[in-house]
């Protein structure tokens, strides 16, 4: 898989909403204050973002935060709940031998002082 370091990931077209025009603020002090954070982003607002949201209520997990306008959902997580959630969801496609969503997935390089990197990948229907 491909992984790039990037500030804007996304060029901000005319069809793209609020999310990505404020990724860089949000994000920014996101991961000012949990630099560990990861963020699943799901285009479309629907997928299994919805169910990271399912998956952190369900164990009584707290997201770090949530976003969403009409485009797409965004939900932050420590990185022991993004690993857990990641176990479950490849658990659940291994039984379904389905990948049919992608995600994007952002975390922050605390080797570098500015940016963050991103990565797309199979996202797991549930």
């Amino acid at each position: 898989m491909l992984s790039l370091l990037a500030e804007r990931p996304f060029l901000a077209g005319p069809e793209v909403l609020s999310l990505v025009r404020t990724r860089t603020e949000r994000f920014s002090a996101l991961f000012l204050s949990y630099p560990e954070a990861v963020v699943v982003c799901r285009e479309g607002a629907g997928g299994n973002v919805l169910c990271a949201l399912t998956f952190c209520e369900e164990r009584g997990f707290k997201p770090l935060a949530v976003w969403r306008d009409d485009t797409a959902v965004e939900v932050a997580m420590t990185s022991d709940q993004y690993h857990e959630y990641l176990s479950l969801m490849a658990e659940l496609a291994s039984k379904k031998n389905d990948c049919s969503y992608l995600q994007t997935v952002y975390w922050k390089d605390t080797e570098r002082l500015v940016g963050w990197c991103w990565m797309q990948l199979p996202a797991y229907s549930g």
